[in-house]
């Protein structure tokens, strides 16, 4: 149902803006005579902003989460350190050689007591490698959870810088337009600085590989079109 509601939804938002533009008197912009070099050069600049961002969400990710620490990977980690104590214990109890120039009673006592020893070493290495598994799928669960946290917590200061970044002016549509004309409405002048602002925001937060990619994609064509 959703994946018929949202068409639906983003059309009518477009007819909305259309009525919006014509109640307004909105008038075409004009894009500026830029060469390819020139674009390339603004692009450019975005990604190094963009890749500053990164440097800073890296930094507060790992300061942010620098305390947190999985109490089930450090348990098993422990329980991995004890078994291999009682691995060691089972094998000196197995390599015990049973006493010599004794009674045949006193022998199978002996005996009797290596080889309960030895079950009871078995048995306790068994329940620590149990409890050692649980404390690993309860790790890998925490530690799910915890990728899932350091991605939201980097993608908001991502937002968050970039939105300070592109209403400190940093803007990428009006680089690419000529001068407003005189007759066009004001209203029109301040809803478009919030959609460059706006849209500016998300493609910095975005990262410096999604602009590398407009770069080499934009690279591309312009050599498409000058090898014509």
């Amino acid at each position: 149902m959703r994946e018929l509601i949202a068409p639906g939804v983003a059309i009518i938002l477009v007819l909305i803006s259309a009525m919006i533009a014509a109640q307004n008197g909105m008038v075409a912009l004009s894009i500026k005579n830029l060469t390819a070099a020139q674009i390339g050069t603004q692009l450019l600049m975005l990604s190094f902003i963009a890749l500053v961002i990164e440097r800073a969400v890296e930094v507060y990710v790992n300061n942010r989460f620098a305390g947190e620490q999985l109490d089930d990977s450090r348990q098993s980690r422990l329980a991995g350190a004890k078994v291999k104590t009682l691995q060691a214990a089972l094998d000196a109890e197995t390599a015990r050689a049973l006493p010599v120039g004794v009674s045949a009673d006193q022998l199978a006592k002996a005996t009797n007591a290596k080889q309960e020893s030895i079950g009871k070493w078995n048995d306790e290495i068994s329940e620590t490698l149990e409890m050692k598994a649980q404390f690993q799928e309860s790790a890998a669960v925490s530690l799910d959870k915890l990728k899932v946290a350091k991605r939201r917590a980097a993608m908001t200061a991502a937002t968050f810088l970039a939105a300070i970044v592109a209403l400190s002016g940093v803007h990428t549509l009006t680089q690419l337009v000529d001068a407003f004309p005189a007759d066009a409405p004001v209203f029109q002048t301040k809803f478009f600085m919030f959609a460059d602002t706006v849209l500016t925001a998300f493609l910095l937060a975005g990262g410096a590989d999604g602009i590398h990619q407009i770069v080499k994609k934009f690279t591309a064509i312009s050599d498409d079109i000058t090898a014509v």
